[in-house]
């Protein structure tokens, strides 16, 4: 059986929009996501939580907080 078909997914392709802030101490603070279904909201945090140490960005030379909108596509198979 299909993953999709055991988490009860219709679909092949899920797209999340993933709200998130970079901080000017270089944490990533999850705003919130969209998605049709939870558990591919879950994904798509777990996926933004392992993303490496950014670089915070700069305004006067002081490290300054960022937010971020991320389109993310899962194919689930």
């Amino acid at each position: 059986m299909d993953n999709a078909k055991v988490y009860g997914l219709t679909e092949d392709v899920y797209r999340v929009i993933a709200q998130f802030k970079i901080t000017s101490k270089v944490d990533v603070e999850i705003i919130k996501t969209r998605a049709l279904h939870e558990d591919i909201e879950s994904e798509a945090i777990r996926v933004i939580n392992d993303l490496p140490k950014l670089i915070p960005a700069t305004l006067n030379g002081q490290p300054v907080n960022v937010n971020y909108a991320l389109p993310i596509k899962f194919k689930i198979y």
